[in-house]
């Protein structure tokens, strides 16, 4: 943490650069943000947009909430094929026989 600037280097493995982009996103009205790859690895570079701000505990919000976005987006797979069935079948269901029969004709 140099001159009011935080460093955190991400594998992208671990984290993906989606998610990378959405915990930024959350801190982009209170940091400057950069966003930079070096040798397989990103490297975020936050700048508080307000002094005397603790570095520390906007690095760990930062860590925190890549955590979030990172489980969120697990979660969002393992449930895709659920939340298109719920889609099918309610699409399906808005669908009366007398619709489907004209259409036939």
């Amino acid at each position: 943490m140099a001159n009011n600037q935080i460093t955190i280097t991400v594998n992208p493995e671990i984290y993906p650069l989606s998610v990378i982009y959405k915990t930024a996103y959350v801190f982009i009205d209170k940091t400057y943000i950069f966003l930079d790859k070096k040798n397989k690895e990103i490297i975020i570079q936050l700048t508080p947009k307000e002094e005397n701000k603790d570095l520390k505990k906007i690095k760990g919000e930062f860590l925190n909430e890549l955590l979030n976005y990172s489980l969120r987006e697990e979660l969002n797979r393992e449930n895709k094929k659920i939340r298109e069935l719920i889609i099918q079948k309610a699409l399906y269901s808005s669908v009366s026989e007398k619709d489907i029969w004209l259409d036939e004709e």
